[in-house]
C-alpha cells in the first residue's frame, strides 16, 4: 500500500515532492504531533495551561500551542497546510475529504443526542443525565469517532489489518453482524455472565475495537482480528488467556472487566486499589504474587483456585508484556478518609517493571465542544480520573452507539450508550492502527507515540507532571493524563524529523529541511532524476520511521530573476562597453591607480573579469551565467594590470562574502593580446574556492551556520575574442573547469567534476539613434560535462532500533544542454532619460530535455 502525502518547504526552497511515512514496506504520511512535541513555532505565541509539547535539550523549553492538525492556511479539506509542532515546514496529504470525514463519523453517529441527549436519557440513570444537563449548558457532544481523528487513518487506508487485539472479559455468542467475516479466536468461554445475565459486554467492547463496516456502526480498526477470552473469576482461565494471546502476537491486550483484581474478602465487588495493594505489598516482602494470592477475593461459589494459578497467571502476564500492550480502564476507588486511588488494574505498571512504558490506562473523560467542533469542557467523574496512572492515561469520550446483545437473537442490535468499555475500545483499536502504520515499532514505543500525540489543549487541563523523551515533551494531569486520544497526530512525526546519522534510530539526525539540497544550475534536473523512486527513510524524535522520496530532498536553483532586474541598468555609454571587454584597463567608475609599469584597480566580480578577458560581465540579460565566476557575482576584487606593447598581462583575486555563512573566493592570473585590427585575444587560469557550495550546489544546513557543508576547489580555463567591425563588434567566450567537491549531509563522497559554458555574440551601436547599443548573444550556460556522487541512504529500522545504509551512486552529468538566444537595447531619450529593453529564449532550460523558458525585462531610468 503506498499512501503518498505531499512534502513542501516554506523556507523559499519550492519542493513539490512526496513525504511518506513506513510501515511494511507500506508508505505512509505521518507528521507532527497534535500536541506531542516542539514548542511554538516562529512568531506564535505560547499560552500557559493550553500547552501541547515541547523541546527539551537539558531543561524543557516552554510548551507551545501549535501541535498537528493546526490549520494554518486554506478551506479545501484537501488544499490544508497542518503544521507540526517543531518549525512548520511540511505539508501533508492526503487530507481526509469531505465524503470520508462523513462516512467515518456516519459510522458511529448519535445524530440527534448530539443535543438532546434522548438516547442517554433513556439508557442510564437520572444521575448521570442530571449530570450531563447541568453541565452541556451551550456546548455539544460531539463524535466520538471525530475527537479521535479516526477519519485521518481512513483516508491513509488504516483499519488495523493484520493485526489482533485481545479482549479478556465476559462474552456468549459473538453472534452480532458486526462480526460478520471477521476472524475470531476464542480462548474459554465464561460460565456466567456478569450479574447473572446475559449482557455480553465482550461484544459491546469488541465492536469499538474491532466492527466491520458497512454496518449501524463500526469499530476503529475494522480490519483487525479479535481474540475473545472468558473471565469468570476462574483464576485458571487467567493464564491461558494472556498465553493465546503471546502466541497470536497480540498487539494489545484489553481488560474489560473491573473484577480481575479486587480487594480483600470484605466485599466481593470492591475493587483492588493501588493504595491498597501497596500497603498489602509490604506485609509480604515486596512479593507480588504472595501479596496477590493472599489478598484477593473472589466470587464466592464460581471460585477454581489451584495452588499454582496465581503464579501461572502472573507469569503468563510478565511473558505477554515482552511484546505486547496492556489495556485497562482508569477505575478509581474512595477509601474511608474520602482519598480516591487508581484501581491495580490499571496501575501494574506502578508494581510491576514488565507493564512500565507498556501500559495504557483509559479514562472515561466527556467532551464538550463549540459550533466549531473545538474542546472548551471535559467533564468526569472522581471514580474517572487517571490519578496514579496519569504518567501512562489517556482521555476518550464514553459516549458512543456500539453493538449490543442481550439474548442470542440480538444480532442487529445497536445502541447509544455510556460506557467505560467505549472509550477503552477507542484505544484499543488505535493500538492496531498503529501497529499496521509502524510495523517496526515496539509496544513500548506504540504506547509512547499514543501518549505524547495526545491533546490536551483545553481549557480544565492543568498539568501535573512531564514525560520527556529523546528532546520533545508531553504534558499529563492526574484528572485526564496526557489529554484525548489523537490518532491523526499519532501517525505523524514528532518533534523533527530528519535523516538518521548513526546506525540508531533514536540517534542523531538532520532535519530535512536542513538536508535539502539546491541543485546547481550546471546539472538542473539531474539530481532530482536519478532520486525520483530512491526512498530515504528519515526519523523523528521518537525513532518513527517515515519515507522521504529522494527527489523530495532536491530542489533547482532558485531563480536569479530579481537580481538581474536588481543589476538591469544601462551602461556608462555604449562605446565604453564595446572597448572595456579584454581592455586590461578598468572603467571610469573603478578609478585604477598607476604603480609604476603597473595599474592597481578594484572592481566588482563582473567587471573584473570583463576587463581581464574572462567573461561578459553580469549585466546583460542572460538568464543563466557561462561562467563559475557568476558565483561570486556580489564579490568584490582587485587586479594588477601591465601593458606592454600589444601584450596585457593581470593578476587578480575577488571574493564574494556577503552570505556568512557561505563564502566565494578565488584569484588567477591571465594575458591578452590586442591586434592592429582591433581585435583582442585573451586566456586565463583561475582557482575558485566555495566554503559551503559545489559549483553552486547547497545543503541547507548552510543556512543556518552548520560545519556540515559542501565546499569544492574548481580550476577555470577561460579564453576569449573580441573583433570590431565599424559599428559592430563580434565576442566569443568560452570556460572549462575542474572541480572536486567534499562531500557533507547524505553525500559522502564526490567524484571529479568538468563542465564547459560559451557565449557567442555580437553588439551594434547607432542603430536608431546616437549612442544606443544592441547586443545579441547565443550561449550555453554552465553544463556539467561529468561528474559522480555517492549518497547515503538510510533505511528502515528493526524491532531493536538497528538501522543500516546504502550507497547509491548518482552522475552529476546534465541530462542535457541548454542554449540561451538573448537581446538587450539600451538608448538614451534624454540627457537625463535613458531606456533599456531586453529578454532571452531558453532552450532545454535547466539543462532538462525539452523545457523551454523565457524573460524579459525593461527598465527607464531618469536621473533629476
Amino acid at each position: 500500500m503506498n499512501i503518498l502525502p505531499e512534502y513542501s518547504n516554506n523556507s523559499g526552497i519550492p519542493m513539490k515532492k512526496l513525504l511518506t511515512a513506513t510501515a511494511l514496506t507500506l508508505t505512509l504520511a505521518a507528521c507532527g504531533g497534535g500536541g506531542s512535541g516542539g514548542g511554538a513555532p516562529s512568531g506564535a505565541s505560547s499560552k500557559p495551561g493550553t500547552s501541547s509539547g515541547g523541546t527539551a535539550a537539558s531543561t524543557p523549553s516552554k510548551p507551545g500551542t501549535s501541535g498537528g492538525g493546526v490549520t494554518i492556511g486554506g478551506s479545501d479539506p484537501n488544499k490544508m497546510k497542518y503544521i507540526t509542532s517543531h518549525d512548520g515546514i511540511i505539508e501533508y496529504k492526503p487530507r481526509p475529504t469531505a465524503s470520508q470525514l462523513k462516512k467515518v463519523e456516519q459510522s458511529n453517529t448519535i445524530t440527534s443526542q448530539d443535543l438532546t441527549l434522548s438516547a442517554l436519557q433513556k439508557n442510564n440513570t437520572i444521575e448521570f443525565n442530571d449530570f450531563i444537563n447541568k453541565n452541556i449548558g451551550s456546548y455539544l457532544l460531539p463524535n466520538a469517532y471525530k475527537v479521535i481523528n479516526l477519519a485521518y487513518a481512513r483516508a491513509l487506508g488504516l483499519t488495523g489489518r493484520g493485526q489482533t487485539v485481545a479482549i479478556f472479559g465476559s462474552y456468549d455468542s459473538l453472534k452480532h453482524e458486526v462480526f460478520e467475516g471477521k476472524k475470531i479466536t476464542t480462548v474459554s468461554k465464561p460460565s456466567n455472565l456478569y450479574y447473572e445475565r446475559i449482557i455480553d459486554t465482550s461484544t459491546i467492547l469488541g465492536s469499538v475495537i474491532a466492527g466491520v463496516e458497512g454496518k449501524e456502526m463500526s469499530g476503529l480498526a475494522p480490519g483487525a482480528d479479535l481474540q475473545f477470552s472468558g473471565m469468570d473469576f476462574n483464576m485458571s482461565k487467567f493464564a491461558p488467556a494472556f498465553i493465546e494471546a503471546k502466541k497470536k502476537k497480540a498487539v494489545a491486550f484489553v481488560y474489560d472487566s473491573i473484577w480481575l483484581f479486587r480487594d480483600d474478602k470484605t466485599s466481593s465487588r470492591n475493587l483492588y486499589t493501588l493504595a491498597k495493594f501497596k500497603e498489602n505489598l509490604s506485609k509480604y516482602s515486596g512479593d507480588f504474587i504472595k501479596t496477590l494470592e493472599n489478598t484477593r477475593a473472589y466470587r464466592g461459589s464460581v471460585e477454581v483456585h489451584g495452588p499454582d494459578d496465581t503464579k501461572n497467571f502472573v507469569e503468563a502476564m510478565k511473558d505477554y508484556m515482552a511484546e505486547g500492550i496492556f489495556v485497562a480502564p482508569a477505575l478509581a476507588k474512595e477509601d474511608d478518609k474520602g482519598i480516591y486511588s487508581q484501581s491495580l488494574a490499571s496501575a501494574l505498571p506502578e508494581v510491576l517493571k514488565e507493564f512500565e512504558n507498556k501500559t495504557i490506562a483509559v479514562a472515561n473523560i466527556i467532551p464538550l465542544v463549540d459550533d466549531k467542533g473545538e474542546i472548551k469542557k471535559a467533564l468526569t467523574f472522581p471514580q474517572s480520573q487517571c490519578l496514579e496512572a496519569a504518567a501512562y492515561c489517556l482521555s476518550a469520550s464514553p459516549i458512543m452507539k456500539t453493538a449490543y446483545m442481550e439474548s442470542e437473537t440480538d444480532t442487529s442490535r445497536y445502541r447509544t450508550d455510556f460506557s467505560f468499555f467505549y472509550s477503552l475500545g477507542q484505544v484499543a483499536g488505535a493500538t492496531a492502527i498503529m501497529a499496521q502504520a509502524f510495523p517496526t515499532l515496539r509496544n513500548d514505543e506504540i504506547v509512547t507515540r499514543l501518549l505524547f500525540s495526545a491533546n490536551n489543549r483545553f481549557g480544565a487541563f492543568k498539568r501535573n507532571g512531564i514525560l520527556i523523551k529523546n528532546g520533545v515533551y508531553h504534558e499529563y494531569s492526574k484528572v485526564y493524563g496526557h489529554g484525548f486520544l489523537d490518532i491523526e497526530a499519532a501517525l505523524k512525526p514528532i518533534g523533527t524529523i530528519g535523516l538518521p546519522t548513526s546506525t540508531r534510530s533514536e540517534g542523531p539526525r538532520i532535519g530535512l529541511q536542513e538536508v535539502a539540497i539546491t541543485a546547481s544550475t550546471a546539472n538542473n534536473g539531474a539530481l532530482q532524476t536519478a532520486l525520483k523512486d530512491k526512498d530515504f527513510i528519515a526519523y523523528d524524535a521518537l525513532a518513527t520511521p517515515f519515507a522521504v522520496k529522494g527527489d523530495a530532498l532536491v530542489s533547482e536553483k532558485a531563480s536569479t530573476f530579481t537580481t538581474r532586474f536588481a543589476g538591469f541598468s544601462t551602461q556608462a555609454s555604449a562605446s565604453t562597453q564595446a572597448n572595456q571587454f579584454a581592455s586590461f584597463n578598468f572603467s571610469n567608475q573603478s578609478q585604477a591607480i598607476p604603480m609604476g609599469d603597473w595599474s592597481l584597480g578594484f572592481a566588482q566580480t563582473g567587471e573584473l573579469t570583463k576587463t581581464l578577458g574572462l567573461g561578459m560581465g553580469f549585466a546583460t540579460v542572460l538568464e543563466s551565467q557561462t561562467s563559475a565566476f557568476s558565483l561570486a557575482q556580489n564579490g568584490l576584487g582587485f587586479a594588477a594590470t601591465r601593458q606592454n606593447g600589444k601584450a596585457s598581462t593581470g593578476v587578480f583575486a575577488f571574493g564574494d562574502f556577503t552570505d556568512a555563512n557561505a563564502h566565494t573566493f578565488g584569484a588567477g592570473a591571465s594575458t591578452g593580446y590586442s591586434f592592429d585590427n582591433g581585435a583582442k585575444v585573451a586566456v586565463g587560469a583561475t582557482a575558485l574556492n566555495e566554503t559551503a557550495a559545489y559549483l553552486g550546489m547547497q545543503m541547507n544546513a548552510m543556512q543556518k551556520n552548520s560545519s556540515d557543508k559542501f565546499s569544492a576547489v574548481t580550476a577555470l580555463f577561460n579564453t576569449s575574442a573580441s573583433m570590431p567591425l565599424d559599428s559592430i563588434s563580434l565576442f566569443a567566450t568560452a570556460e572549462l573547469g575542474v572541480s572536486q567537491a567534499e562531500s557533507a549531509g547524505i553525500v559522502s563522497n564526490f567524484d571529479r567534476g568538468v563542465y564547459t559554458g560559451f557565449a557567442l555574440g555580437l553588439e551594434a551601436q547607432n542603430l536608431l539613434d546616437t549612442g544606443d547599443k544592441l547586443q545579441l548573444s547565443f550561449s550555453q550556460p554552465m553544463h556539467m560535462e561529468a561528474g559522480s556522487a555517492t549518497l547515503r541512504q538510510s533505511g528502515m529500522r528493526n524491532k531493536q532500533g538497528d538501522l543500516t545504509f546504502a550507497d547509491i551512486e548518482v552522475d552529476l552529468s546534465a541530462q542535457s544542454r541548454q542554449f540561451d538566444f538573448a537581446a538587450d537595447y539600451q538608448m538614451s531619450l534624454s540627457e537625463s532619460t535613458s531606456m533599456r529593453l531586453g529578454g532571452v529564449l531558453s532552450l532545454n532550460e535547466g539543462h532538462i530535455e525539452g523545457k523551454t523558458g523565457a524573460a524579459a525585462m525593461g527598465r527607464i531610468t531618469h536621473h533629476f
